[in-house]
């Protein structure tokens, strides 16, 4: 990442600022003490320096968990009841990966322990651990929540969700989001699609591309998106 390539270059500051604001207002110290206090199960400056230190794109991120980690919980918990658990695998993989990128180490080294029980079928080890998972992950989203009504980043146009019949307008609003950044709406949009009755080709589509906005690999999604509206 940039961040990586200027630690390797011997960079000794990164100056966290608003890229929206004109005048680039640096973030006061005491801002981000008070944004690590809100947040006390994440290391705020950990999940900064994988932004880049940009304190918009950290937010944005906070948001993209906040709106579709809800929905990622509970369809872990279908899965798993399921006993699928290769879908469960990659569904805790998925969790696993975003709670890392906005500094939720601890609860990504227990999605990394769940994620492994998965791989070799330890469901013991699963039921012993999976509801306190979900249980702390809602009490982090709590957290966001307050955290985004803070910075009023979180009033925004609800989405209704599409029928089937209307997959590939679905797929071209998603194409839209990402052209315009906007992973919080794209995964909005693949998760109220994932709701309907898809055949299992789209079905697959928007699994994988559930775990792509994710891991917030545009490029690949963009790959994905124009294979189906050339098809």
């Amino acid at each position: 990442s940039a961040l990586r390539l200027m630690k390797q270059n011997g960079a000794k500051l990164i100056l966290l600022c608003n890229p929206q604001n004109p005048i680039s207002r640096a973030w006061e110290k005491e801002e981000l003490e008070q944004l690590q206090e809100w947040l006390p199960t994440v290391q705020v400056k950990l999940g900064l320096s994988y932004c880049g230190g940009k304190v918009d794109d950290y937010l944005s991120i906070l948001k993209l968990v906040y709106e579709s980690s809800e929905s990622q919980l509970k369809e872990l918990k279908t899965l798993y009841e399921q006993q699928d658990l290769k879908a469960y695998t990659i569904q805790i993989h998925g969790l696993k990966g975003q709670l890392l990128n906005i500094g939720a180490t601890e609860l990504s080294n227990d999605a990394k322990r769940l994620e492994q029980a998965g791989k070799e079928e330890d469901t013991e080890f699963i039921d012993a651990n999976l509801e306190s998972f979900v249980k702390k992950n809602r009490e982090l989203l709590e957290l966001l929540k307050e955290v985004l009504k803070t910075y009023q980043l979180i009033e925004e146009q609800v989405t209704e969700e599409a029928p089937v019949s209307d997959l590939s307008q679905v797929v071209k609003d998603i194409q839209k989001s990402l052209d315009d950044f906007d992973f919080a709406q794209a995964s909005k949009l693949i998760h109220s699609v994932q709701k309907e009755g898809l055949s299992k080709e789209d079905a697959a589509l928007m699994e994988e591309l559930c775990v792509l906005v994710e891991d917030m690999d545009i490029d690949k999604m963009q790959e994905l998106l124009n294979g189906y509206q050339k098809s």
